[in-house]
Formats: structure tokens, sequence, C-alpha cells
């Protein structure tokens, strides 16, 4: 970032974005300022969860990365106003869940 002199200035951007996990029994949301140039998986470690979910059994290196509900890559760099989502693996496929709940005698 160039001052009005064009020297350039050593202030960094900062980008506002939320870190977001959510699990049937609860909802973690973590509001974070990052650097401009913060990678989504950068982004998930400064937020903390790693230790939270390693303490209730839970591995994020074995969890998905999104940003308002797209699938992106670890390396992909975030943006002001993003809502990175952690993603888990699916127990039972959402279609067979509503079979099972439209005739639970089917099971």
């Amino acid at each position: 970032m160039r001052s009005l002199t064009g020297q350039m200035s050593s202030m960094a951007v900062m980008l506002k974005i939320q870190v977001v996990f959510a699990s049937p029994e609860n909802q973690l949301v973590i509001e974070l300022e990052v650097r401009e140039g913060t990678t989504i998986a950068a982004a998930v470690e400064q937020s903390g969860l790693r230790d939270e979910l390693r303490a209730v059994g839970i591995d994020i290196d074995a969890l998905t990365f999104g940003v308002w509900n797209k699938v992106r890559s670890g390396d992909d760099f975030v943006s002001d106003g993003d809502r990175v989502e952690l993603y888990r693996t699916l127990e039972v496929d959402p279609k067979e869940a509503r079979r099972r709940r439209a005739d639970p005698d089917a099971s």
C-alpha cells in the first residue's frame, strides 16, 4: 500500500472472516482478523479449532474446507467477509435418511 508521498506503507491489510464448524450437538463460530494473503488452511489453524476438535476426537485433517457452502482447497486465499466452513463426512446418505424418516418400518 502506498502513502500520498509514494512510500510503501508497512500497514498490512486485515480481513475479517469467520471459521465455523457444526456438529449435531453444537456450532462453533470463531471470528478472526487475518492478513491479506492468508490461506484457508492458515485461517483454520489461527482459529484454534484444531485443539478444540481434537479434544472431542475429531481429526481436522480429515475434514473438507469450504467458503459459503462451496468446497475449496486449503491453499486458496481468504477474502474479507468469508465464512470458512469445516465439513464433516456424512454418516448417512441424505436420501437414505429421508427414506428412513418417511417409512420407519422399512429399515
